[in-house]
């Protein structure tokens, strides 16, 4: 009996990448080199890359925010730079053309349940800083105040199922309480 020798076929993928460095950051070995690859994918389609049709979403800028975030201390100062300018062009795109002035979601995530991309939304503002300071990681600029955005965002999410695991975990990003079956805190 012949076996066919397998073929190795490698490929870098935002979401698995995303998954490892949240969930197992401890079989990370080469941090700058996920960084740069990282960095290359940005203007790929997903998932090998950052954007989806062409274009940003909330899901996909906040997969990439966390991995900048929790990669930022094995980052080079040239890697923190471009990471940076990254961050700061997708905050620019969600607080422009995906959140409005008033919390609503104006560039829904194709794909995901309309709950859904509320929470990525919020994820990623939260991560990025934007409703606490002290959670900016890639900046040292002001953000804008986030007084409007947040109390809107609470409002729409608060019509839908609060028992829905994204709704509570959005507003938990937004500073409500956790509850046992969040997954915000992951």
């Amino acid at each position: 009996m012949l076996l066919k020798r397998a073929r190795e076929v490698r490929t870098a993928e935002l979401i698995l990448t995303f998954h490892i460095v949240r969930y197992v950051p401890h079989l990370i070995r080469w941090w700058p080199q996920l960084i740069d690859t990282l960095l290359e994918m940005r203007s790929r389609q997903y998932p090998q890359g950052w954007l989806s049709g062409r274009k940003m979403t909330d899901h996909n800028n906040y997969d990439v925010v966390e991995l900048f975030h929790r990669s930022w201390r094995h980052m080079r100062p040239d890697q923190r730079k471009v990471a940076a300018e990254a961050v700061e062009e997708m905050s620019h795109w969600c607080l422009h053309y995906s959140v409005s002035p008033n919390g609503e979601i104006s560039k829904r995530d194709q794909g995901d349940p309309i709950a859904d991309s509320h929470y990525f939304a919020a994820a990623f503002l939260d991560t990025v800083g934007f409703f606490d300071t002290t959670k900016e990681f890639w900046t040292d600029k002001p953000l804008p105040n986030p007084t409007a955005i947040k109390s809107g965002m609470e409002a729409q999410l608060k019509k839908f199922n609060p028992y829905y695991t994204s709704v509570d975990d959005a507003l938990s990003r937004l500073g409500g309480l956790l509850h046992p079956w969040t997954n915000a805190v992951l």
